[in-house]
């Protein structure tokens, strides 16, 4: 392509996250939690905080860290059957699944 040629339409944020969102176990999420980039996101909808979190919306992010509803991720696995997740460069975001969700089927 050449230059100041148009490429494909750049995805919205919400449209990234979307595609980037998916259903893990501890074992694909492990990694993350090693360099201390998984943060746990509860009591508040993963895409509305990894929204925030890509718009460097730092009120918003503030609160649920102040909140206790974002917190980054010891390297310890949460009680739960596996995790719905969804990144945003450096940062995984994960939520836990609960017993009657969809866990995960072999791990992505």
């Amino acid at each position: 392509m050449a230059s100041g040629e148009a490429g494909p339409a750049a995805l919205t944020p919400a449209q990234s996250i979307a595609r980037d969102t998916g259903v893990a176990t501890w074992a694909t999420l492990a990694p993350h939690a090693a360099r201390g980039g998984l943060l746990w996101v509860e009591g508040a909808p993963l895409e509305e905080v990894a929204l925030a979190v890509a718009a460097d919306d730092a009120a918003r992010v503030q609160g649920w860290l102040s909140s206790g509803a974002l917190r980054r991720a010891a390297p310890e696995p949460l009680d739960a059957p596996g995790y719905r997740f969804t990144i945003v460069q450096p940062f995984v975001l994960a939520a836990p699944l609960r017993v009657g969700s969809d866990a995960p089927a072999g791990g992505r």
